[in-house]
């Protein structure tokens, strides 16, 4: 990881599969850490496409799919064994 973000373009727009690709690759990097608390700032978009990637339920409430805002903040467990992405897992909204 770099602080450029070398996927982004001021004329063109990653590809639904290009997001997931680059969260799959984070979560693997995430896994890695030793730390156990760890806080990810990002935009909406990004965030939305993480959770509807490994755990869609947590944006559903009374039965209705919710849309991620920027500046919503959401607390989870990312489950890793032998440094190895597993899951995501008790993603909850904060209000």
């Amino acid at each position: 990881m770099t602080e450029n973000d070398d996927a982004w373009s001021p004329v063109r727009r990653e590809t639904v599969k290009e997001i997931q690709q680059r969260i799959a690759h984070f979560m693997e990097i995430l896994s890695q850490c030793k730390e156990t608390n760890i806080v990810v700032v990002s935009h909406g978009v990004w965030i939305e496409s993480c959770i509807k990637m490994y755990c869609p339920q947590a944006l559903t409430i009374n039965g209705v799919q919710q849309r991620v805002q920027n500046c919503n903040v959401f607390v989870g467990e990312c489950v890793s064994r032998e440094g190895k992405f597993v899951r995501l897992q008790n993603v909850r909204r904060i209000h």
